[in-house]
This record gives C-alpha cells, structure tokens and sequence, in this order.
C-alpha cells in the first residue's frame, strides 16, 4: 500500500493600511525675512495614511483672548526647497508691523493634528528710504553754466555802475 501525501504552501500577502489623522509635525520653526516674505520651516510628521495639508495660523503675541487667524494652506505636495536637515521651507506674505506668535498644524480626511505653538516673531515696520532722483547730466551742466552766466551778468553791472559814479564824481571835481 502506497500513500501519496502531497504538501502545499500558502502564502498569504496582506497589505495593512492605516488611516488616522495626521501626526503633529515633528519642526516648526522661523527661518528669515526676504524682502515681502517671512520664511518658516517645516519638517512633516506621518500623515496618516492620507494627503495631508498644512494650515499656518498666527495672532497678536501676547493676546490670549484674540482668536488664531489662518494664514496659509499648503498642501505636503506643494512643498519644496528642502534644509539640509529635511525641513521644507514655506513662505508666507509679510504682514504689517507688529509682534506676532505662530503655530502649525496637520489635517487629513481623518481629522486634524494638534498644533505647535511657540514660535514668536517681531516684523520692524519699515521706513522708506529717501527718494533719490538721478538727474541728467545736461540738466545739471545747464544749471552751472546759467548760474554762472547770472554772476558775470551781475559784475559786469556792478563795473558799469562804479564807472559811472566815478565819471561823475570826476567831473564835479573838475567843474
């Protein structure tokens, strides 16, 4: 009597796929002013499972009773200009004067992450600078030679004048 036993493999492939709202990003953090731009960083956190958006809110530093403003929405497709430490810079329009606290949070279709608060930021309002207007040369050389013109015109006057009164101061002398 024969036994025939035949062995199988079953493999199972399972893909497990989370979806939660999106973690806190890990940075945030100011960087610089360029020109009308103030420029943040911002390292991701895991999103989830899902596209995440970044939402930037900021208010008067100091007023707790002043309500978050938004800023900015960016979505994580949308960064780019990665630090070396892989932060992504965001440029966010420069806003007027003032001392102002910021702070970033995370959101998915699932929900939203918390928020990092703390980065503090003083905008100096600026001064204009003088105007400065560049003359032409012709301009500028016509204004010399004419006041120039205007002095000899006025010395030659004043010669003709002191000769006259000295003719006539000749002559009654003589009479």
């Amino acid at each position: 009597m024969y036994l025939n036993i035949a062995c199988f493999n079953i493999t199972f492939i399972s893909c497990l796929t989370v979806t939660a709202p999106p973690s806190v990003p890990k940075k945030f953090f100011f960087s610089h002013i360029d020109d009308d731009l103030l420029v943040f960083g911002i390292e991701k956190g895991f999103n989830g499972g899902h596209e995440q958006t970044f939402i930037i809110e900021y208010k008067p530093f100091g007023m707790p009773e002043v309500v978050w403003s938004a800023i900015l929405k960016i979505n994580e497709k949308e960064l780019d200009n990665p630090f070396s430490n892989g932060s992504y810079y965001i440029n966010i329009p420069k806003i007027q004067g003032g001392q102002y606290g910021f702070r970033v949070y995370a959101e998915n279709k699932k929900g939203n992450s918390f928020a990092i608060e703390g980065v503090h930021v003083e905008i100096k309002t600026s001064v204009p600078s003088p105007i400065i207007r560049d003359f032409p040369v012709e301009a500028v050389a016509g204004g010399v030679v004419g006041a120039i013109m205007v002095v000899i015109v006025i010395v030659v006057v004043a010669v003709v004048i002191k000769r006259q009164t000295l003719k006539t101061k000749m002559k009654s002398k003589h009479l």
